[in-house]
């Protein structure tokens, strides 16, 4: 198993370059199926400068670690990258590799480091390696603002707060205008027209739909072994409650890249929620055990499985070691549950921080449940546990 370890920014780059070439890294690495990811990299708990090797290996019985650095000189753009062999701590890999600023240089040295590491942990020649390294072949855009802009999403998906959601989707936008051949940019713009939706951030309802569906059908057009575009063609089939053919294609994402923990995560909290707990959990659980270290949001399948199950002191202890105060379904179900447990005060306290982060939540309630293809008991049930703890909603 092998740890990415987030890398650091050297000089006065902004520090979101260097987390989505650690994202990058991470997702391309999990294409080879002979060798096991945990993607530290994807939260900033595990830092270079304070990572034990042996807590890292003691703690995720991890056998390699991935570490390195991003000095973006502007014309320039410097990797360095280093394999620790965590048994015998000890060095068995350093490479500094220089690149020109554009995206294709960026990506090309990127494509070395994995070439280097993939050939000391599997063999460069094996007929599975040599497999996904075709599948892995990606195109870059040829304009490095677009690249900076696809990195600044990766780093905003981490947490979701949702105050950043028109920025980074504007960059998105500006992005495809110089690079409309960017199939990872159109699988971003899919999901970020489906927030809107999901998290009732405004516009027009079916207008946003097919702005997610057209952009989710390019990306895969232009890229067909992006995960990422077949994830999001599984998310609109989804969202539109087509739930056999939200399994088929994100089944294809699963196939193409098996060990992604953002795929299994994805896919899993869906098809929990469509009624598939347990199948779903099962994916959302293994998400959660490769990369222990993983976004927050993953932990929310689990919260809505208690509830539904009526624990509803079980859903809040897990609510509780979920750290994402600026997004809106901890707030949601701070309220909910708390209300369920009779503690009004904190129910007050969480519903206060709900209407702060969309004033017209009780408005819209019900059409930002709807999304989820939660079954109609189980939004009802929500609802009045939202109703005891004081949201004033439509019966």
């Amino acid at each position: 198993m092998v740890a990415v370890l987030p890398f650091d920014t050297l000089g006065e780059g902004p520090s979101y370059f260097a987390d989505g070439i650690t994202q990058q890294l991470t997702s391309e690495l999990v294409r080879f199926r002979d060798i096991w990811v945990l993607p530290l990299g994807s939260v900033r708990r595990f830092s270079q400068g304070g990572t034990d090797s042996h807590a890292l290996r003691a703690e995720f019985d991890a056998d390699f670690a991935l570490e390195g650095s991003v000095m973006d000189m502007g014309d320039t753009v410097v990797l360095s990258a280093r394999l620790i062999d965590l048994k015998s701590q000890r060095y068995i890999w350093v490479h500094e590799y220089k690149a020109g600023s554009s995206p294709s240089d960026i990506y090309a040295a990127q494509d070395r480091i994995i070439q280097d590491v993939i050939g000391k942990l599997a063999g460069k020649y094996g007929v599975l390696t040599q497999d996904a390294m075709k599948k892995a072949a990606r195109t870059p855009p040829g304009n490095r603002d677009a690249f900076d802009c696809v990195l600044s999403y990766y780093n905003y998906q981490v947490t979701i707060d949702l105050d950043r959601h028109h920025a980074i989707k504007a960059c998105i936008l500006r992005a495809l205008e110089q690079n409309p051949e960017y199939a990872e940019a159109w699988a971003v713009l899919s999901n970020l027209y489906l927030q809107q939706i999901r998290f009732g951030l405004g516009g027009d309802r079916q207008g946003l739909f097919a702005a997610a569906d057209a952009a989710a059908r390019r990306a895969v057009e232009i890229d067909p072994n992006l995960a990422a575009g077949h994830l999001m063609l599984a998310n609109m089939r989804f969202v539109l409650g087509d739930i056999q053919g939200f399994r088929q294609a994100g089944q294809v994402a699963i196939d193409l890249s098996p060990n992604d923990t953002a795929v299994l995560a994805h896919y899993g909290m869906r098809l929990a929620f469509s009624g598939e707990w347990e199948e779903g959990l099962t994916f959302v659980e293994r998400a959660i055990a490769l990369n222990p270290v993983h976004p927050h949001w993953y932990r929310f399948p689990r919260v809505f499985y208690e509830f539904d199950q009526g624990n509803h002191q079980q859903a809040l202890t897990i609510l509780d070691q979920i750290d994402m105060p600026n997004f809106v379904w901890t707030h949601l179900w701070g309220a909910a549950l708390n209300g369920e447990l009779g503690r009004q005060e904190a129910a007050q306290a969480s519903l206060n921080e709900l209407r702060a982060l969309q004033p017209d939540f009780a408005s819209k309630a019900q059409d930002i449940l709807s999304i989820w293809q939660l079954d109609d008991s189980f939004q009802r049930k929500l609802l009045n546990s939202l109703r005891k703890a004081g949201l004033q909603t439509e019966a």
